[in-house]
This record gives structure tokens, C-alpha cells and sequence, in this order.
């Protein structure tokens, strides 16, 4: 059977079979163009987990001088707070005022890195500060509102 006889033959046999259902072959335009690329990148924001933090808590500054922020930062009980470590300097997040009741703790947070804490569902005000830093620290007002305790600042004027 020659090459021509072949190709004949097979043509015929495809037309032979059923329909096929398959989708009709992308447009050369989409194909190459930016928008597989666009649905691709969107795909990745719906599989990617949420955080679920209720506030965050960032330590900035030199590892020689840290601080909280923000310093007074009001939330609600059992809210997950995510501390992040912008400093090159290992830090913790630590209640500092608490019982043993409502005692939280970060352990270490390395530099760069994002740690997530889920406070007591306790309400009060609660000094925070680092295990490493002892001038590093700052206040939580959970379930008290920030007008209930002025700032130490608000109340000298």
C-alpha cells in the first residue's frame, strides 16, 4: 500500500469514528499570549493558605535597638495575633503580665520569619515584651478599649 493509499485509508477511518468531544483547538492569540499566564498566577492565590490573623505585630528596627509595631495594639479575646521578625536579631513574643491562666508565648522568632499566636480568651491589658531584648516591649488591650486606658503620652497634656 502505497504512502497516499495510506494516508487515504486512514482519513477515512477518522471520519468513520464518532465525533469527537474534545474542545475546538485555542485561538494562536490565547495561546501565546499573557493569559494562560494570568490564570495560572490567579490559581496560585486561591490555593495558597490564608493567614487568618485578627492583627499583626512586627519588630523592627537594629537588633541593638528593637521595637513593637504597633506598641499599644487593641484586639479581642482569643484573637490570632501573627508576630513578624523584620529585625537580624532572633526576638520573642512574650507575655510578660500574665497568670498562668492567660500566659501566651511566641517562642523564638528568627529573623524574616512569621510566627502566629492565639491569645486567652481573657480580656484585660497585658505587657508583652522579648526574652532576648529586655527593652523590647508593648501593650495588648484585649477586649478593653484604647479610651478606657490612655497612653502614658495622651495623659501628660
Amino acid at each position: 500500500m502505497s504512502g497516499r493509499a495510506r494516508n487515504a485509508f486512514r482519513a477515512g477511518l477518522a471520519s468513520a469514528v464518532s465525533p469527537s468531544y474534545h474542545l475546538p483547538p485555542m485561538p494562536r492569540w490565547v495561546r501565546y499570549s499573557l493569559f494562560p499566564a494570568a490564570i495560572a498566577f490567579s490559581a496560585l492565590f486561591i490555593v495558597l493558605p490564608q493567614t487568618g490573623a485578627d492583627a499583626t505585630i512586627k519588630i523592627t528596627g537594629s537588633a541593638a535597638s528593637s521595637s513593637f509595631s504597633p506598641g499599644v495594639l487593641s484586639v479581642s479575646p482569643g484573637a490570632r495575633i501573627a508576630v513578624e521578625n523584620d529585625t537580624r536579631a532572633t526576638q520573642t513574643a512574650t507575655c510578660l503580665s500574665c497568670t498562668e491562666r492567660t500566659s501566651w508565648d511566641s517562642g523564638d522568632i528568627q529573623p524574616g520569619q512569621t510566627v502566629f499566636v492565639t491569645l486567652p480568651d481573657v480580656r484585660g491589658e497585658f505587657e508583652y515584651g522579648s526574652r532576648y531584648d529586655q527593652n523590647l516591649t508593648g501593650r495588648l488591650l484585649v477586649g478593653v478599649s484604647s479610651e478606657a486606658s490612655p497612653s502614658p503620652s495622651a495623659s501628660g497634656s
